[in-house]
């Protein structure tokens, strides 16, 4: 633990960490080295030293003067463990020069990079391992640059000829560096090698350069363009991140592979034509690029999100070569009013173009064997899955053809044009969110066929006032009628048995319900906000319930008695036995007939009242 008062500078007070004792300075120790604010030492006096042992058991020497020089010295090398917890990481603010002793054959650089106002890297005369030139940190064969000093004053630099490989973080932090040449010696650059040097505009990579590491130009914000050559076989994901300059991006043939989030929030970058050779566009990729208007690309997987929020995109051309398209591909692309698709396209996920409210369809090549489309919604070749309706498209009252068996995850999500819906006999299944967020759909009336009203079906469609659900049906889903504000009436068939949590919560409107006599189980709030309910009934074939699935304005009876309800309903309610109307009916052949009459009805409801 740090400690000590203040006093003088040449006073000395001990402290031990681990295995391995220093020696500080009281004023280091008082916490001057906190915050944000730069002091100028003048003096040789010493800040901070020590012995510094390492996992495997060498010891280490540093010592950090007044001055600012941390002097380094031992026999070895630093194990890559030692790097987390080096020392001088609390005083990094105040050295401005590093000097490496003849004994160390190994640091990693990157505890040295974080130093970010260091002008100058010594090495020691004897030392095998390394050496300076200019103040740089290089291998000692000068074929790696290792660690160019983050506040050193020059804005340009070419890289000496003969440098294969530009290390981890070599040039981390360097904001003062404008303008940087790169010899066609060099081969790799490392991760992070350019990363936050903010001030750098202008560069070219040479064809020699075959890998360029993960977040190789992380945060240059000021560069303007830049070229990958064919030699690059991959761009590692985060290489190009937050570039927010970047308007030119040239990406030759022979580039594989975009990783994830490599060019993501380059909000200057206005135009993308990307090479057959491309197997793969990782999730993100151009994510949030926001002047991006035409983007070209002819091959390979798309992936998650890869152009999400590209919100000025109008031109996009899918050219033979595309295969797939991954959730949410296109996501929030506002501008794009046409969407082509190619023959070579074996997979789309049907969220790929999800809240393109400008959307207003699909058009497919003849020649595909995986797809179709018809008035400009987007169906499987054979006709059987309907897999998405344009989001700018207009349709009264859409009919869906005969011959569909599946609509798929969020096929009609955010259809504000979209006023009924008719889905015919023959439909098994509907998939989550399937017409969420419709705000203009009034009315759905659904055919014999699926046994799930799905996940979030109708989730936010505000304007819905009408629903047609068949005697197929036997769950209803979590949030599928969730805020459906506009919808005052609702009759579930005797089909039912579970309606799930928050299954009609928020509907705010909803007065007439009855529950179906077969229901097993209620789930969590399923009624959660739903007002102007004023009764509810539960049958006596009610064995499980959620917390709190009723408004507390909603008076709720049971059909049966409070014994069968202790003995038979278990969940969060039974402790709330108080709250329930008991009927006392005794269990029967029909559960639900209140008034014997050997039918289940709305008469029932009215003998109850």
């Amino acid at each position: 633990v740090y400690g000590g008062g203040h006093g003088d500078t040449t006073e000395k007070i001990e402290y031990s960490e681990g295995a391995s004792t220093y020696e500080t300075n009281p004023k280091f120790a008082a916490g001057i080295v906190e915050g944000d604010t730069r002091v100028e030492m003048q003096d040789g006096t010493v800040l901070g030293s020590g012995d510094f042992e390492t996992y495997d058991g060498k010891v280490f020497h540093w010592s950090l003067s007044l001055g600012g020089v941390l002097t380094i010295t031992g026999d070895g090398a630093m194990t890559e463990e030692d790097t987390y917890s080096f020392p001088w990481s609390l005083s990094r603010k105040y050295i401005d020069r590093v000097v490496i002793g003849a004994g160390v054959t190994w640091i990693d650089p990157t505890t040295l990079t974080v130093c970010e106002y260091v002008t100058e890297y010594s090495v020691d005369a004897g030392n095998g391992s390394y050496v300076s030139v200019d103040g740089v940190l290089y291998s000692r064969d000068m074929t790696e640059l290792l660690a160019y000093p983050s506040a050193k004053p020059a804005s340009a630099f070419a890289i000496p000829s003969g440098v294969r490989t530009i290390g981890t973080y070599a040039f981390h932090y360097c904001s003062g560096l404008t303008e940087l040449t790169i010899p066609d010696s060099v081969q790799g650059i490392g991760n992070g090698a350019f990363a936050n040097c903010a001030g750098l505009r202008s560069l070219k990579l040479p064809d020699s350069v075959t890998e360029i590491g993960r977040e190789a130009f992380w945060h240059c914000e000021s560069l303007q363009e830049i070229r990958i050559p064919a030699s690059v076989s991959e761009i590692p994901e985060w290489a190009f991140y937050e570039c927010t300059s970047l308007q030119k991006a040239v990406i030759d043939d022979g580039v594989r592979l975009i990783g994830d989030g490599a060019f993501c929030r380059c909000e200057s970058l206005r135009e993308l034509d990307l090479p057959g050779t491309i197997e793969e566009i990782g999730g993100g990729a151009f994510q949030s690029c926001r002047s991006l208007e035409s983007a070209t690309i002819r091959g390979g997987k798309i992936g998650i999100s890869a152009f999400r929020s590209c919100g000025s995109l109008t031109s996009l051309t899918l050219e033979e070569g595309v295969t797939e398209l991954e959730d949410e591909a296109f996501v929030d692309c506002c501008g794009l009013t046409e969407v082509k698709l190619p023959a070579s396209l074996t997979r789309i996920n049907s969220t790929a173009f999800q809240s393109c409210s400008g959307l207003t369809s699909y058009s497919v090549d003849g020649r595909s064997g995986a797809y179709s489309s018809v008035d400009g919604v987007l169906f499987s070749a054979d006709g059987s899955e309907l897999i998405r309706f344009p989001p700018a498209k207009v349709a009264e009252d859409y009919v869906i053809p005969d011959g569909v068996r599946l609509i798929c995850q969020s096929a009609f999500a955010e259809c504000p044009g979209l006023g009924s819906v008719t889905i015919p006999a023959g439909v098994t299944e509907i998939q989550e969110n399937a017409f969420s967020r419709c705000e203009g759909l009034t009315g759905a009336t659904i055919g014999p066929g699926p046994k799930k009203i799905g996940d979030s079906m109708f989730l936010g469609c505000s304007a819905l006032t009408k629903v047609s659900v068949p005697n197929t049906v036997e769950e209803i889903g979590t949030y599928a009628f969730s805020q459906c504000s506009s919808l005052t009436e609702l009759d579930l068939p005797s089909s039912v048995r579970v309606i799930s949590d928050d299954a009609f919560a928020g509907c705010e409107a909803l007065t007439d319900f009855s529950m179906p006599p077969h229901v097993t189980y209620l789930g969590w709030e399923a009624f959660r906000g739903c007002r102007s309910l004023k009764e509810i009934t539960l049958p006596i074939s009610l064995t499980d319930v959620g917390a709190t699935p009723f408004s507390s304005s909603t008076v709720i009876y049971y059909e049966g008695s409070r014994e069968y309800w202790q003995e038979n309903v278990v969940g969060y309610w039974e402790n709330w036995v108080d709250d329930i109307i008991f009927l006392n009916r005794a269990p029967s052949a029909l559960p639900g007939d209140c008034n014997g009459d050997g039918k289940v009805n709305r008469q029932d409801r009215v003998y109850l009242a």
